[in-house]
This record gives C-alpha cells, sequence and structure tokens, in this order.
C-alpha cells in the first residue's frame, strides 16, 4: 500500500476513537503503536531505496500488523478515558507529522523514482542516438569504402581504356604509313605506267600520222594514175571514133587499103593483149568498151600503132555547106596529146613496200542497216583474256577480273545488255572496289562485253587490266584508230580488223552494230574466243620485237605492212 493509503486509514481509525466513548487510553495506545508503525513506515521506505521492488510487499505486511493491534488499541482507550483527549491531539499532530512526513517521503520517492526514469529514459536516448551514430558511421564508412572501390575501379578502367586507346591510335598510325607507303609507291608506279603509256602512245600516235600522211599520198598517186589512165583512154576513143567515121564514109579505094592494113593492125593489137600489164597498172580498171558498129579499139601499145599510120596532125576545117551529092572525105580531126607511157607514171609513184601474206577467208562487211557511222563514239568492247600466271594467279584456276581502262578513266562491265559503268581509275583500281565488286559481271571470267564504252575523238586509247590485290596484272595497251570492221555471217559477229595481242583478243564493234546483233550474239562471239578473221590487227611486240601495224587501203591496193 502507498503511504497515501495509510494516512488514510490511521486518520479513520484516530476518528472512530474519537466517537467510541471511554476510548481515551486506547486511543493512546493506538497513537503509540501508530507512531510505530509510521517508524516501521519509515524503515520500509529505507528498505524502499535499497530494494524498489520489495517495498510494496512489506507495506502490505505492515497493514495487517496495525490490523492485529487494532482491538489492543481500542482496549487500552477504552481501560484510560483521562487520557484519551491529549492523547488524541498528540496522535493527531504525530499523524499529521507522520502524514506530512509521508507525503514528503512519497514526494521524494516520486521525485526520485521520475529522476530515475528520467535518467533511464536520457541513458536510452543516449543509448540509442549513440547506436544510431554508430550505424551512421558505419553506413557512411561502408559508403566511402563503396565510393572509394568504384573510384578505384572506375581510375583502372579509364587507365585500361586509355591504353587500349593508345595502342589501337598507335595500330592504326602504323596501318596509315604502311598503306600511305604502298599507296605512294603503287602511285610512283602508276605514274611511271603513265608516262611509259603516254610516250608509247605519243609514238604510235606520230607513227600512225606518218603512216596516214603516207597513205594519203599513195592514194594521191593512185588517183592521179587513174586521172591520167582514164584520160588516155578517153583521148583513145575519142581518136578512134572520127577514123571509124572516116573509114565508113571513104570511098572503096580508100576502105580496100585501110582493109589491106587491117590484119597487121590486129596482130599488133594481140601482141599488146597477150604482153603483161605493169604491175603499178595491173590492177586498174580497164576503159569501157566500144559502141557495136565500131572497130575495136585494143589496150594497151594499140593506140601508138594506129597513131604511127593516121596522117600528122592538121588544123581542122570550118563546117561547110551539106551538098548535094556524096560528101567528101574530109581529113580526121587531129589527135589529143600522146599520153605519158606507164613506165615513167611507175617511176613516178613512190616504191610500195612489200603487203602482208593475203588471208584466206574473205574479211566480212557490215549488213545494210548495220554500217556505223563515221567516228561513232560509242562502241561495244568485247575481249577475252589470257590466264595471268603471277601473284594471285599462279596455281590457282584460270580465272580473270577484267575491267576496260581509257585515258580518262575505267570500265567495269554489267553484262552483255547493260552499259557499262564508268569510274576513275583510282576508284575503279583502289583497294574499295577490289575488295568489293571487282569486275561486276565479269568476275571471275576469261571473256567480257563492255557495252557503250565511251571511246571519245579517234584515235582512243584502251587498256585491259586483270584486277589483283595490290598490283594488278596491266596488260599493254592500244591506240584504237577506227572499229573492228564487223558484221554478220550465218548468225554469227565476226569482225575482220580485231586487236589481236599477245595476252588478249579484243573487237571494237560499233554501238549501233551491237545492238543490231543483239546481246546473244555478243556472249557467243566471247564464248568461242573472238575467233574472227584477222586480216588487219595491231599485234604489240614481246621481248623486244618491234610492233606491226597493219592498215587495210582498200579493195584494190591491198595493204601497207609498217615494221
Amino acid at each position: 500500500m502507498s503511504g497515501r493509503t495509510i494516512a488514510r486509514a490511521a486518520i479513520f481509525a484516530v476518528a472512530a476513537a474519537a466517537m467510541v466513548p471511554g476510548a481515551p487510553g486506547r486511543a493512546s495506545e493506538a497513537a503509540h503503536r501508530m507512531a510505530e508503525k509510521f517508524a516501521g513506515a519509515s524503515d520500509e521506505a529505507k528498505n524502499r531505496k535499497a530494494e524498489t521492488k520489495a517495498g510494496e510487499p512489506a507495506r502490505k505486511g505492515a497493514t495487517p500488523k496495525s490490523g492485529k493491534g487494532e482491538p489492543e488499541r481500542s482496549a487500552g482507550r477504552a481501560a484510560d478515558p483521562g487520557k484519551a483527549a491529549p492523547d488524541a491531539a498528540a496522535e493527531k499532530k504525530a499523524l499529521e507529522a507522520s502524514k506530512r512526513e509521508a507525503a514528503r517521503k512519497a514526494e521524494a520517492a516520486r521525485r526520485a523514482a521520475e529522476a530515475r526514469r528520467r535518467a533511464a529514459a536520457a541513458a536510452a536516448e543516449a543509448a540509442r542516438r549513440a547506436a544510431e551514430e554508430r550505424r551512421a558511421d558505419e553506413a557512411e564508412m561502408l559508403a566511402r569504402a563503396r565510393r572509394e572501390a568504384e573510384e578505384s575501379r572506375a581510375a583502372e578502367e579509364e587507365a585500361r581504356l586509355a591504353d587500349e586507346a593508345r595502342r589501337l591510335i598507335e595500330e592504326a598510325e602504323r596501318e596509315r604509313a604502311r598503306a600511305e607507303a604502298l599507296l605512294a609507291g603503287q602511285a610512283e608506279q602508276e605514274r611511271a605506267e603513265a608516262e611509259e603509256r603516254e610516250r608509247l602512245s605519243r609514238q604510235r600516235a606520230e607513227e600512225a600520222r606518218r603512216l596516214a600522211e603516207k597513205l594519203k599520198r599513195l592514194r594521191q598517186a593512185r588517183e592521179e594514175r587513174l586521172k591520167v589512165q582514164g584520160g588516155a583512154a578517153d583521148g583513145r576513143a575519142e581518136a578512134e571514133q572520127p577514123a571509124a567515121e572516116a573509114t565508113a564514109s571513104a570511098p572503096p579505094a580508100a576502105g580496100a587499103s585501110i582493109d589491106e592494113e587491117r590484119p597487121e593492125e590486129e596482130a599488133q593489137a594481140a601482141a599488146a593483149r597477150t604482153e603483161p600489164p605493169p604491175p603499178a597498172v595491173a590492177e586498174t580498171a580497164s576503159p569501157p568498151a566500144a559502141p557495136a558498129g565500131r572497130p575495136e579499139v585494143a589496150a594497151g601499145p594499140a593506140p601508138a600503132a594506129t597513131a604511127d599510120r593516121l596522117p600528122p596532125p592538121t588544123k581542122p576545117d570550118a563546117p561547110a555547106a551539106p551538098a548535094a551529092g556524096p560528101p567528101p572525105v574530109s581529113d580526121p580531126p587531129p589527135l589529143p596529146s600522146r599520153p605519158p607511157p606507164a613506165a615513167a607514171i611507175e617511176r613516178a609513184e613512190p616504191a610500195w613496200p612489200p603487203a602482208p601474206p593475203a588471208v584466206a577467208m574473205e574479211p566480212s562487211r557490215p549488213r545494210a542497216g548495220m554500217r556505223a557511222g563515221p567516228g561513232e563514239g560509242r562502241v561495244a568492247v568485247l575481249l577475252v583474256l589470257e590466264p595471268g600466271n603471277y601473284g594471285i594467279r599462279r596455281g590457282r584456276p584460270k580465272v580473270a577480273d577484267p575491267v576496260l581502262c581509257a585515258r580518262d578513266g575505267c570500265y567495269v562491265s554489267a553484262g552483255p545488255e547493260r552499259p557499262a559503268v564508268f569510274m576513275p581509275g583510282r576508284r575503279a583500281l583502289g583497294f574499295r572496289n577490289t575488295w568489293g565488286g571487282r569486275a561486276g559481271a565479269c568476275r571471275g571470267q576469261l571473256g567480257c562485253v563492255f557495252r557503250a564504252v565511251e571511246l571519245g575523238p579517234r584515235p582512243g586509247y584502251l587498256q585491259p587490266v586483270d584486277l589483283h590485290i595490290f598490283k594488278h596484272d596491266r596488260r599493254e595497251g592500244h591506240t584504237v584508230f577506227d572499229d573492228s570492221q564487223c558484221g554478220t555471217r550465218a548468225g554469227r559477229l565476226v569482225c575482220s580488223h580485231g586487236i589481236y595481242a599477245d595476252n588478249y583478243t579484243m573487237w571494237i564493234v560499233p554501238e549501233s552494230v551491237a545492238a543490231a546483233v543483239g546481246a546473244d550474239a555478243l556472249q557467243r562471239a566471247v564464248a568461242e574466243g573472238l575467233n574472227g578473221p584477222r586480216s588487219a590487227a595491231l599485234a604489240p611486240g614481246r621481248g623486244g620485237r618491234s610492233a606491226r601495224l597493219a592498215i587495210d587501203v582498200g579493195d584494190e591496193e591491198g595493204a601497207v605492212a609498217e615494221r
């Protein structure tokens, strides 16, 4: 029980004792006992200070003791009624004092308990705060450790990436240096080859110009010879016509004399016909035949023999008026000046170089409607390469990757039906194309058709190239003066003036002719190896041999060969 409950019980007991008559003694005794009880209560308070949990059972134990002494105190107060009033006052004071003491002690105990509670709460709060601070410190340390670990890993990764980037940059620099060196070497080689090609082109152009001038002179001489021979034939015909008319209109005596001399004239004409003609005039056309009813005029020296028997030339008389009788015999008109002899013409002409051996097969001519226009710019080029024997071609299947290069760039085939693709030379022969599309439709083939190739003004220039990886197989280029004179025979395309080199064959077909014959005929000609007639070819030498250029002079003159 608490002190307040005990104080209330004591007050109740004192009041009860005062109301009962004859209870002063018992009240004094009760007061003494109450004082003893309060003294025991103070001891119990001391004990509660020592043992807080054991204080409540002590107070409970004290209550029964006071309960047990209540009858005795009542009996004491009843036995001594005279002492009841002072004892009651003293007891009341003692009770109040004890109440105050008990209240003070209770307040002190309460304050002590409150202080302990506050101290415990403060300690718990301090412990909690310490734990929280410790946990916060641990979390901060852990976060700092993690952050440091992440920073360390990031620094290591950055250092590794920097090393890798540095290594890649160094490797790229080395690759670039190697590529630049390779390109420089290739450029130097291409420059040297270009200079050599330019020199050969200039040499061929000069040779072609010289041959063209020589051919022009030969043609002019031929035309002059034909004019002289035609004039001589016309003069002979005009000279024989008046003589024949005079012979027909002469009197019988004159006719008999002429008939007597005719066997000699016929003998001379027969002898002239049996003589072989001069070499330079053997291929010329014979003079036109005399019309019917006129005496036969023999070719060759016959006009000279006839002129010897005719009277000397005189100036023609003025025309006379027609007479009624038979017309008189008039003098024949004067003959024209005598043409120079054939031997003089032969001496005046330049000497002809020996012609190349004739080809057994007649050169084919394009059909009507297939003939190309003069100097047609676009051509179709048919190409068949011999397999290469160095680089990637050594010991490999006999294939090629052909492209066709001109002066301003190269052409990559798109098949026999579509125009070839034009590329600049560096792009067509560079790494990107050699590792990419390469020869287009002709990749891995020895034969190829290039349609719609722009040859440009003549003479043009074409050079086949077999693509390798780095060093390409550049075949010898050729100057193109004209197309290959192509046509059809038995449904096949044939050309009489192709380019036949040591390691390839090439036909230059006008685009109009190629469109007329069709893609199948072009592909068939390539598949058959371009085995056409070779009456005139541009064949480069190999091993120090000089080039030979055969140019067709005409159907009547043959060919001129220049070595």
